[in-house]
């Protein structure tokens, strides 16, 4: 007779068996929690430094988009660098990755103009531009700048990517 245990591991891989949903494995929910991670590190650059200006430089203060450009420049660095060492561990082509970037840049533009033509403005704008963005970088960034065969996968060995 099984335990407990043994039917609650065996029912959870008949769940999702292996190959059927890959999006689904621990090496991918490692590596979304990594992007994250990273992901709210720059977001944190950027929107401090976003926030600074906004409040500290009166003459910035309406010119969200001008703002948040400059929050933009400041975080990529911090972004592509978390993103290749930590996050996807494997190179990539910063060029690609500067053009996903400049991808999310001008949604999150296009979402602050939107939302200061409806009269909503200051930080607000900014930040719900930055989070809105996050799955579509993710995806680009996984699939376009960091696919490829990793150099160190969780487990040690090199394998495909995913």
């Amino acid at each position: 007779m099984s335990s407990p245990e043994e039917k609650i591991s065996a029912g959870a891989q008949q769940a999702a068996p292996a190959g059927k949903f890959p999006f689904l494995s621990s090496a991918s929910l490692m590596r979304f929690i990594r992007f994250c991670i990273v992901g709210g590190l720059a977001t944190v650059v950027d929107l401090g430094i976003c926030f600074c200006l906004i409040h500290f430089v009166e003459s910035l203060s309406r010119h969200e988009a001008i703002v948040a450009t400059i929050g933009f420049i400041v975080a990529f660095s911090v972004s592509y660098v978390g993103h290749r060492y930590f996050t996807f561990r494997k190179g990539g082509s910063v060029i690609k990755f500067f053009g996903v970037s400049v991808f999310s840049y001008l949604i999150r533009i296009l979402i602050i103009n939107v939302l200061t033509a409806f009269d909503i403005r200051g930080f607000l704008p900014i930040f719900i531009a930055a989070v809105s963005v996050v799955f579509v970088t993710y995806f680009l960034s996984k699939f376009m700048v960091f696919k490829g065969t990793d150099q160190k996968k969780e487990g040690g060995s090199v394998s495909n990517a995913e």
